[in-house]
């Protein structure tokens, strides 16, 4: 448990590199440690290396499909590889999962704000507000949406 924690830490702290090789040593003790797979994905994404990433949060998936951070993060893979039919696809999979999830929420109405869909757009960042009221993206991003609509 001391290395989960150590690696949510790193991973919280932005310390990517040092992520991946505690990730990498976990997963050396026991090649099934789920949580292993989903922090090398998330510093991997954050480093810009998206296939890497992808491999790692899908094995993190398969591993655990009751995860709804791994499949918005896969969402946020592709998003930054620019198919957002698909990012909307994994972001929506990960509300199936926890209907209550407010990232989820919130890059879905990034997405409806960014195709010109303000008052969805608003409607969903409110859903994320609702659901989790620190998620601070969420308050910018539904002001950023009345703005448009004036």
């Amino acid at each position: 448990m001391a290395d989960r924690e150590r690696i949510q830490e790193l991973s919280a702290a932005g310390r990517h590199q040092e992520c991946l090789q505690a990730c990498q040593n976990a997963l050396q003790v026991n090649q099934e440690e789920t949580y292993a797979y989903k922090y090398a994905g998330k510093s991997l994404l954050a480093l810009g290396q998206f296939e890497k990433a992808q491999q790692c949060l899908v094995k993190a998936h398969q591993l655990d499909s009751g995860d709804p951070e791994t499949v918005k993060d896969i969402g946020n893979i592709f998003l930054n590889l620019g198919n957002k039919a698909d990012a909307l696809q994994w972001y929506e999979k990960a509300l199936q999962i926890n209907n209550s999830y407010a990232p989820a929420f919130n890059n879905l109405a990034n997405l409806k704000r960014q195709s010109g869909s303000n008052q969805e757009a608003i409607n969903l960042f409110k859903r994320a507000i609702q659901t989790d009221p620190n998620l601070i993206q969420a308050y910018v991003g539904a002001a950023a949406s009345f703005l448009e609509l004036g």
